[in-house]
């Protein structure tokens, strides 16, 4: 069953408040609701808690972006076309999948010699880094799907405003 919250931006970036709703599954109700609340300290209200979990979130995806060459980002991004890293709550078996997904889309594509980059080496990368990193990167791959607005940027201009980390 999907919970109902109504919530209200309020953050800088916003002058006049928004209210919208937001259609949430028990796994991110529970996420907003367990912070213990009683009569006599009724806690965080919901939207404070999703101030509170999104803050750490952008925090660990700052802190875990790897960085890699701007054909290994090219090569992942291609892999996870469209942002179907984590869109649809598939973000725990794109994390852990990472590596399966870089190797069928090179099989199938051939997207390693397309992009510039050794294959062998970019899955054994993928495959040491902790989940944290594999979350930070398919948050860096959503971004950079999301900025395909024509805008004139190169890849690695579009890469960088996604939050990419890119070796020299």
């Amino acid at each position: 069953m999907t919970e109902v919250i109504e919530m209200r931006p309020s953050d800088k970036l916003s002058e006049t408040p928004k209210r919208f709703t937001l259609y949430v599954s028990k796994k991110v109700a529970s996420v907003l609701d367990s912070v213990e609340r009683t009569e006599d300290d009724p806690g965080p209200s919901r939207g404070e808690r999703i101030h509170a979990v999104c803050d750490r979130y952008m925090l660990m995806v700052r802190e875990s972006v790897p960085t890699l060459t701007e054909n290994e980002w090219m090569g992942i991004v291609w892999a996870f076309n469209g942002g179907e890293g984590v869109n649809g709550g598939q973000a725990e078996a794109s994390a852990f999948l990472m590596s399966r997904k870089l190797a069928d889309t090179n099989e199938y594509e051939n997207s390693a010699a397309e992009c510039g980059y050794d294959n062998d080496t970019l899955l054994k990368k993928i495959d040491a880094m902790p989940i944290a990193t594999r979350l930070a990167v398919l948050e860096v791959t959503d971004r950079w799907w999301a900025k395909q607005n024509g805008d004139g940027a190169t890849n690695r201009q579009r890469l960088i405003a996604s939050g990419a980390k890119i070796s020299e």
